[in-house]
């Protein structure tokens, strides 16, 4: 099944170990805090988050058009779209897209699984995801397992709690349990950074393996005799360490 279809992104979130979610773009330090107090302190009651009908009211449309403007914004005329948006900021109106995914049976989100964001090279992963999926339209949930099995199966059930679209995933399910909830989701998933021997779904990875290999061949080529390997115990790269072993010795 085709995935990029069904990927997108407009911001990115991520999962805490106990599942709350907290706000994260790359590049922003902190996001300003929004004040929670109306632009007109005439329209609804103290301290309420503004409504969709107060939209509505002060863009001078109907309620079904502020709707149109949140989810099918190119079928509204440019003018019309822009006061509507215009009152939104005023009133700083978040669309409820929880209702809206209740209504529709969708979520447009795509949860992602790494193992860290602190290590630059999954960062870069989930910064490419970004560049490539933000104009489709879809939100991506982002979770880390931290090279912990258990955290793993804990932030899968996680992802899926939130019924996303899709899921990628560094590397494959580290336990039986993982893979039998991925397997049940009934939603395209995407193992990366490998190349398992019986994929649940779609697979956009390499032979850790063979990649060890191709190192530890390189630097024989250029006359090295005495070679080193530091790496860690995940899988992966076991399997790295594996494959520059053979070859060198």
């Amino acid at each position: 099944m085709p995935f990029l279809p069904f990927c997108s992104m407009l911001a990115l979130t991520c999962l805490d170990a106990s599942a709350n979610i907290v706000a994260w773009q790359p590049g922003i330090v902190q996001a300003p805090a929004m004040s929670s107090e109306l632009t007109d302190p005439g329209t609804g009651p103290a301290g309420a988050a503004p409504t969709l009908s107060e939209v509505a009211k002060r863009a001078g449309v109907s309620s079904i058009t502020v709707s149109r403007v949140v989810r099918m914004p190119d079928l509204v005329a440019p003018e019309t779209r822009a006061r509507v948006e215009r009152a939104m900021r005023d009133l700083g109106y978040v669309p409820n897209l929880v209702a809206g995914a209740l209504a529709s049976a969708r979520t447009n989100s795509v949860g992602v699984l790494v193992p860290t964001i602190a290590n630059s090279i999954f960062a870069d992963t989930v910064q490419g995801l970004s560049d490539k999926l933000e104009p489709l339209g879809f939100s991506v949930i982002l979770a880390q397992s931290r090279y912990d099995a258990e955290r793993e199966d804990r932030m899968l059930a996680a992802l899926l709690s939130r019924r996303p679209e899709a899921i990628i995933m560094v590397g494959s399910p580290a336990t039986a349990e993982g893979s039998r909830l991925l397997r049940n989701a009934r939603i395209p998933i995407v193992e990366t950074w490998d190349l398992p021997a019986n994929p649940i779904d779609a697979v956009a990875g390499f032979d850790n393996y063979k990649a060890g290999t191709a190192v530890a061949k390189h630097l024989a080529a250029q006359g090295r005799r005495q070679l080193a390997f530091i790496g860690g115990d995940d899988p992966r790269g076991t399997r790295r360490w594996l494959g520059f072993r053979d070859e060198a010795m």
